[in-house]
């Protein structure tokens, strides 16, 4: 999914979710919250979100099912599974979250950019999340393995930035050229 197909299907779910006047939360983590807010990156394989915060489950799983009918998408379009793999930060410093979206009972959050990039370090798949722990360290403005080992611990306490990640880090810092990219903004829904 490119950041227009994301855009698109967030915001025909907000409709659906709107003619049911329903009233949910829903918290975008992983590829496609860099890609509303933060870099532009490749296309993302799904929408990673954290469970719902709602009293209406099965409107919410409703809406899912006819946007992903109506877009052609898979079914798990939207994939509530991130918090099965233990990725997001529970124990550490708190989460912030910005809000990118909040109309007609409906609110789309995203993580800052820093939990970001500590989920990123922390799954650091090769290959797969160098370009947005490299977009992400450049944004951030970080300059050495030790601020970064210190971001990393203050959201998992009890652990140390694993050796694959700071091998990651360490050659992202001692690349002779920058990499910038300006974040694309915040995201404009469509849903009227």
């Amino acid at each position: 999914m490119s950041r227009e197909d994301i855009i698109r299907a967030l915001s025909e779910l907000v409709r659906f979710l709107k003619v049911s006047n329903s009233r949910v939360e829903i918290r975008i983590v992983g590829g496609a919250a860099l890609a509303l807010r933060y870099l532009e990156r490749q296309a993302t394989r799904d929408i990673d979100s954290l469970a719902f915060k709602t009293d209406e489950n099965e409107a919410v799983v409703a809406a899912i099912q006819a946007v992903a009918e109506k877009l052609s998408l898979p079914p798990d379009w939207l994939n509530t599974e991130v918090t099965k793999v233990d990725a997001f930060p529970t124990m550490g410093k708190d989460v912030e979250w910005e809000t990118i979206f909040n109309e007609s009972g409906v609110q789309i959050l995203i993580p800052v950019a820093e939990v970001l990039l500590v989920m990123k370090l922390k799954a650091n798949r090769p290959g797969r999340d160098t370009p947005d722990i490299r977009g992400l360290l450049n944004q951030l403005e970080f300059k050495t393995l030790a601020s970064i080992e210190a971001l990393y611990e203050s959201y998992y306490p009890g652990e140390v930035l694993p050796e694959r990640a700071a091998g990651t880090a360490v050659r992202i810092l001692e690349e002779h050229e920058s990499y910038f990219s300006n974040p694309p903004g915040p995201p404009k829904f469509n849903i009227h």
